[in-house]
């Protein structure tokens, strides 16, 4: 019978120990594999740089950082408003940002966020820097915020869809 105790007790203790090591080894993995999926590259700006915006999907207040993002099939992540704002304001401080290019695929915000943006290009164009638009389709929010722009290029095959604005009383 002593046997049998000095037996349970080495495998229970056993399991314990393994259990502590493979958490432990679990945990650093996971904090490596977070830190090296939220870290980016440092980019430097050289000579006749042109930001690039990219206005498709949903715009929030700020962006979301969700680097399992992902894993759950979600590889791009919208960019918020301040986040763009941001951008747009420190491109027209920067003497290496000649111009903007504003690649357009169906906007989904409100008309106070696309105004916003669009005051911030207006900003951004009176420095004297060039703003050009490019789109496959571009709907009444995508048009307004490019109605800035020194060109509005539509694909020869695209489409423009504008209705006016409207309003009902109940």
């Amino acid at each position: 019978m002593k046997d049998f105790f000095k037996m349970t007790l080495a495998s229970a203790l056993g399991v314990i120990v393994a259990g502590v090591i493979l958490s432990l080894l679990s945990l650093f993995m996971l904090v490596g594999i977070l830190t090296v999926a939220s870290s980016s590259p440092e980019y430097r700006l050289e000579d006749n740089t042109v930001m690039k915006i990219d206005l498709k999907g949903s715009i929030g207040e700020r962006t979301v950082d969700n680097p399992m993002a992902f894993f759950m099939g979600k590889d791009t992540q919208a960019d918020g408003l301040s986040e763009i704002l941001s951008a747009i304001n420190k491109a027209k401080e920067n003497d290496k940002v000649k111009g903007i290019y504003i690649k357009v695929g169906g906007v989904n915000a409100g008309f106070a966020t696309l105004e916003a943006i669009r005051d911030a290009l207006v900003d951004f164009k009176e420095s004297g820097k060039f703003i050009v638009s490019y789109g496959d389709y571009y709907g009444q929010g995508d048009y307004y915020v490019c109605s800035v722009a020194n060109k509005v290029i539509l694909n020869p095959q695209g489409m423009v869809e504008f209705l006016g604005l409207s309003s009902q009383l109940q």
